[in-house]
């Protein structure tokens, strides 16, 4: 068998040169180069093991020992990690699976549905124009929601709610336990539908209509007067300061012990006085204390 030796580059090119097949020396780094019809290389490899293909295709695996790169720095492939950087859009038309945590520096765009098997934790907020939960929703840490946040199901605090604007309820509120309020309670119209208890004052800015039973366990003050429209007072007791009843005033009573006024009789001594009406006439009877 005989041995061809060039000194120089070898060129093979076919009749009509569409083709050039050529062994080179690059610096000490043999070549064989495949060139089109234009001197163009179309692909290459090297005695170092680099594969170069401009514009063509493999039609099977494509097996690197080294790093991969695509148009340099388009797709690289660092062969020590598997470090995959992809310099444009990355489509997949399946179902890509991390075993790892996705650490997206920018923001992430989901067109569908997202299904978290787990816990999701939010480093700063969680914003969006429409968010829904299908599911329980555990926030371990402040959640700032920057416009109107619907909740379609029941809403569970086991904290407490701190508004620190208006709150508008549509429908009844059920408390289970106290209300506490700081400042004032005020609205057009409020009904309760349980007993009431103030621990402080109680500021009513219109009108307070109770259709029940109004019980004070404390001296009920009236620095405006008190108007008695229906039955009048049924049952009151000590009256310590002064009590004027208008002319058109009536002072009545279905007792038959009277009406009874405290007093001094003429010696000094303290004594209450019964007005009692017997047949017609005006009866006084007198009980010295």
């Amino acid at each position: 068998m005989s041995v061809a030796t060039a000194t120089g580059d070898l060129s093979l090119s076919s009749a009509d040169a569409e083709v050039v097949v050529q062994l080179s020396d690059d610096g000490g780094v043999r070549k064989l180069e495949i060139k089109d019809s234009t001197s163009a290389v179309v692909s290459s490899i090297d005695s170092d093991g680099n594969l170069i293909a401009v514009g063509g295709d493999f039609g099977g695996a494509v097996d690197s020992a080294g790093d991969f790169s695509v148009a340099t720095n388009k797709l690289t492939v660092a062969s020590a990690t598997g470090n995959t950087a992809v310099a444009g859009t990355l489509g997949v038309t399946g179902v890509a699976t991390f075993t790892d945590a996705i650490d997206a520096n920018s923001t992430s765009d989901f067109q569908g549905a997202m299904n978290l098997q787990s816990t999701l934790a939010v480093a700063d907020k969680l914003s969006g124009e429409e968010a829904q939960f299908s599911a329980l929703v555990a926030m371990d840490a402040a959640a700032t929601v920057g416009t109107t946040l619907s909740v379609g199901g029941v809403s569970t605090f086991t904290g407490a709610i701190d508004a620190n604007s208006t709150s508008d309820f549509q429908g009844a509120m059920n408390l289970q336990s106290t209300l506490a309020v700081a400042d004032k309670l005020s609205g057009e119209e409020a009904q309760f539908s349980a007993l009431v208890a103030m621990d402080a004052a109680a500021t009513v800015g219109t009108t307070l209509g109770v259709t029940g039973v109004a019980t004070f366990t404390a001296q009920s003050v009236h620095s405006a007067g008190a108007n008695m429209s229906s039955n009048g007072i049924i049952n009151a007791g000590a009256i310590a300061g002064a009590t004027t009843v208008a002319a058109s005033g009536l002072i009545s009573t279905t007792s038959a012990s009277g009406i009874s006024i405290g007093g001094t009789n003429s010696a000094g001594a303290p004594a209450d006085y019964a007005f009692t009406v017997v047949g017609g006439v005006l009866v006084i009877n007198e009980t010295v204390r």
